[in-house]
C-alpha cells in the first residue's frame, strides 16, 4: 500500500492496459504528456484523479439530477403557476394526515 500526499492510503494497481484507444484520442493524451512533462503512465493518473475527484457515487440520485440539470439548462426553464395554499389548508391538512396515520402531506388549493 501506498500513502498519498494527503495521507490516504491506497493499494497500488500491479498494471492497467488501456486497449483500442483511437489514434485521436492516443494523439491528445502524447499532446498533454509533453504539455505537462510527465510519463504516460502520470498523465493517465492524473486525468483519473481528476475525473473521479468530481464523482459522488451516492443512493439519493442527485448526481443524476445534476447530469440532467446540466444538459438541460441551456433549454431554458418553465414558469408554473402554483395555486396559493392558505396556512390553514396546511395546518388542516396536517392534522388530518396525522389522524388517518399518513407521512405524507396533501393540500388542495386555497
Amino acid at each position: 500500500m501506498a500513502v498519498t500526499p494527503c495521507g490516504m492510503l491506497l493499494r497500488r494497481l500491479v498494471g492497467l492496459t488501456i486497449r483500442n484507444l483511437d489514434d485521436d484520442l492516443k494523439a491528445r493524451l502524447r499532446l498533454r504528456v509533453e504539455r505537462h512533462g510527465r510519463s504516460m503512465e502520470e498523465e493517465a493518473c492524473s486525468i483519473l484523479r481528476a475525473v473521479l475527484a468530481n464523482c459522488v457515487e451516492d443512493s439519493t440520485g442527485a448526481l443524476l439530477y445534476d447530469t440532467i440539470r446540466a444538459r438541460v439548462e441551456s433549454f431554458g426553464g418553465v414558469d408554473l403557476a402554483l395555486p396559493r395554499v392558505s396556512p390553514n389548508a396546511i395546518h388542516r391538512a396536517s392534522a388530518n394526515n396525522r389522524a388517518a396515520g399518513c407521512r405524507s402531506l396533501s393540500l388542495a388549493p386555497a
